[in-house]
């Protein structure tokens, strides 16, 4: 495959070429757009302000989404009271609770009645620029959010009351969107954050240089601690939605020890030791087996386990350039980008 690809880069399939997990998304998302156009034409749906349930939904669990990024960011930075950086963050956290305001109102309208559980949730001040920001605590009660157990016998559980059954299917469809494009940003970080550290061991020397790849290396570490963490989200909702599914085959419960590299010497390059360069296996090792992050592509073709491996193989272990491999690095995050090409 290489070397057709060599004779002919711009015919010949690239192998080192991740799938696109964007197609997948898009094929699912047509697929529920025809799926809803068909239940509005039977009635069995309906919009509101030309937002249909999917909507409603992709943009709840978007919410949900920057509600994690703005609290890591908020615990990361942790801005003093008085600062700008405060009152940045002040502006920040209104407009995302204006955000969360005007999607309740389309809520209301496809969970008739969730509004009962809700009550002084979404009261919350708006802090100005000189008071301490706090993290941002609402709960979304999303249908995954909402309890499958009835509080007695006799009553129907929260679930059951506020959202239909249509509209838990499609959370489950649209979490498992998510939970493979969060897979890909965890890999795509991950190798990143590897061929830096590969290449900051090989080649930088100093204490400006070294500090310098050092942060970019910790930069690297947080997006693989957010993409997990939003990974952990949609994780949680599909077993909340339906436990141990069809889908639990594929996206399996995510541990720390699951985000490192497919190869035996990627955990040295986690703790910063020097033997990841021709690392043999040690006594009690045996065959090793990489984490399944690699075998579980976000795209759901099946085809994800092999080009993942290569993509991950061709990143290159050194270069005699620093400046040209972050330059490289940089250009790599750009996207699933062949980045052997430009070695």
């Amino acid at each position: 495959m290489l070397e057709e690809w060599q004779k002919d880069p711009h015919g010949a399939p690239n192998p080192f070429q991740e799938p696109d997990d964007g197609a997948a998304q898009s094929a699912l998302r047509v697929q529920l757009a025809q799926q809803e156009e068909l239940e509005l034409a039977q009635g069995l749906i309906i919009e509101v302000d030309d937002v249909t349930p999917v909507d409603f939904l992709d943009r709840g669990i978007n919410l949900e989404t920057q509600i994690h990024k703005f609290n890591a960011k908020l615990a990361e930075e942790k801005p003093k009271v008085g600062s700008a950086l405060a009152g940045v963050y002040g502006e920040r956290k209104a407009a995302l609770l204006r955000k969360i305001s005007s999607w309740r109102q389309l809520q209301y309208s496809h969970m008739p009645g969730v509004q009962v559980l809700i009550g002084q949730e979404d009261q919350q001040a708006e802090e100005s620029d000189d008071v301490d920001i706090q993290p941002i605590t609402v709960k979304m009660f999303l249908p995954s959010q909402l309890s499958a157990l009835p509080p007695t016998p006799t009553q129907r559980s929260d679930r059951d009351r506020y959202a239909s059954d249509s509209l838990v299917r499609k959370e489950l469809d649209l979490r498992r969107c998510h939970a493979g494009a969060a897979l890909s940003s965890l890999r795509r970080a991950i190798r990143i954050k590897i061929n830096i550290y590969r290449a900051k061991d090989a080649n930088v020397r100093g204490q400006r240089d070294g500090t310098r790849a050092s942060s970019v290396l910790a930069s690297y570490q947080q997006k693989v601690q957010l993409a997990a963490d939003i990974y952990r989200l949609s994780h949680k909702a599909m077993q909340s939605l339906e436990p141990n599914g069809v889908w639990s085959t594929t996206f399996h419960a995510l541990r720390v020890e699951d985000c490192r590299g497919p190869q035996l010497q990627d955990a040295d390059d986690d703790h910063g030791t020097q033997a990841h360069c021709h690392r043999q296996r040690q006594l009690g090792e045996g065959q090793h087996v990489a984490s399944w992050i690699w075998s579980a592509p976000g795209d759901q073709t099946g085809e994800g386990d092999d080009v993942l491996m290569r993509v991950d193989c061709s990143v290159p272990r050194s270069s005699h350039d620093w400046t040209f491999d972050l330059w490289r690095v940089r250009l790599a995050t750009a996207g699933p980008v062949a980045v052997q090409n430009l070695a």
